[in-house]
């Protein structure tokens, strides 16, 4: 599944992520990565960022719909780290 990993809007190259969000691939079932954007740019998140932050980012014009709710990534927290290295495959 494609993850959108969000940073600050106005970060410089030395930031940390703020959330994760998995996506569902937006091509059709032959070739579902058919359409996915450029891996690096900007998403207009749309929804709401209560207790439970439900979004839909749009990217280039085209909604992305999420698979699970944001995951805020709180980076001094040794268990966020790890998700975020498993999702990515780090080890």
């Amino acid at each position: 599944m494609p993850v959108l990993v969000l940073f600050p809007g106005h970060a410089g190259p030395d930031a940390l992520p703020d959330a994760v969000l998995i996506v569902l691939p937006p091509g059709p079932a032959k070739r579902p990565w058919l359409g996915l954007p450029d891996p690096v740019g900007t998403a207009d998140l749309r929804g709401w960022l209560d207790d439970e932050p439900t979004v839909v980012p749009w990217i280039e014009g085209q909604a992305l719909w999420p698979l699970q709710g944001l995951r805020e990534v709180r980076n001094e927290n040794a268990e966020d780290r790890s998700y975020l290295c498993r999702l990515l495959g780090d080890s």
